[in-house]
């Protein structure tokens, strides 16, 4: 399932960027990354990864209102979108999910817990292809 498979982080942490590529390319996903909003906007629509793990306090646009236009947008509407964040209030999984998020994990991260959830996120939107 993970072989070939692209996922984009974009992440304003470089060691949160740092961790999640290790966890991801030991499971043999390609990550691309970004630390700026609106670079990975531009990745997300010249790349088209097949899933975007995606934070919300981002330099320059926020992670929900880049959610929204992803899905919005007919190349990218169809990319499943984890939002990951420190933020664990009630309020902003609702925002999340309204802004058609796929998927909300908090931080710290879980390691088994978010790598179940990309496979799970994936596994999902092959099943919708065919």
């Amino acid at each position: 399932m993970t072989d070939g498979k692209k996922i984009l982080i974009i992440d304003d942490d470089p060691e949160i960027l740092d961790l999640l590529k290790l966890y991801f390319k030991a499971v043999n996903y390609e990550v691309i990354e970004s630390e700026e909003g609106l670079r990975g906007l531009e990745l997300a629509r010249t790349q088209l990864p097949d899933l975007i793990i995606l934070d919300i306090l981002l330099p320059e646009i926020s992670g929900l209102k880049m959610c929204r236009i992803l899905k919005r947008d007919k190349e990218t509407k169809n990319i499943p979108i984890m939002i990951l964040t420190a933020l664990t209030d009630e309020e902003t999984k609702i925002e999340s999910l309204k802004s058609y998020a796929d998927a909300f994990i908090s931080k710290p991260i879980d390691k088994k817990a978010i790598i179940d959830k990309v496979n799970e996120l994936l596994t999902k939107n092959e099943e919708k292809k065919q």
